[in-house]
């Protein structure tokens, strides 16, 4: 029977490797910074930084679907405008993905221009303003603590 420590310890060597390099940061550098309880604009999947005396959230804007008419007439239905968020907490790595409705928002859709998520223990309203058309591929956002 061969000596199977030299075999044993490179993989576990390997798995630590692996290990540390999914527990490093993401670089925040560039991010553009944005202040909580104040309306900004933000590109689909463009991300924000929001500073808290104790805390760093990051806001990415990952999807926009907006069927609504504009500036058509007649319109024949009225339509909606839908976002989809994720807020997470960059120190904590706890996060909330969430779905945000402007306009026609009916029970299939199950959502809300203001929707509420817990972000390990803390509170956070996310606040859907306004999308700029469906070709501008830009929202407007708040984030308020709670």
């Amino acid at each position: 029977m061969k000596n199977l420590f030299p075999h044993i310890y490179i993989g576990t060597l390997i798995a630590l490797i692996i290990l540390c390099g999914a527990c490093k940061k993401e670089n925040l550098d560039g991010i553009k910074q944005a202040s909580l309880n104040t309306p900004f604009d933000l590109q689909l999947s463009e991300k924000v930084l929001l500073k808290t005396a104790d805390r760093q959230l990051k806001l990415e804007l990952r999807s926009l679907n907006d069927t609504r008419c504009g500036d058509v007439l007649p319109c024949e239905h009225t339509g909606n405008a839908t976002a989809r968020v994720l807020l997470s907490d960059t120190d904590h790595h706890a996060e909330a993905e969430t779905n945000l409705c402007i306009g026609r928002c009916d029970e299939e859709t199950k959502t809300s221009d203001t929707v509420m998520v817990n972000i390990d223990g803390q509170k956070y309203t996310i606040i859907l303003k306004r999308i700029f058309g469906s070709t501008d591929k830009k929202a407007e956002l708040q984030v308020n603590t709670n």
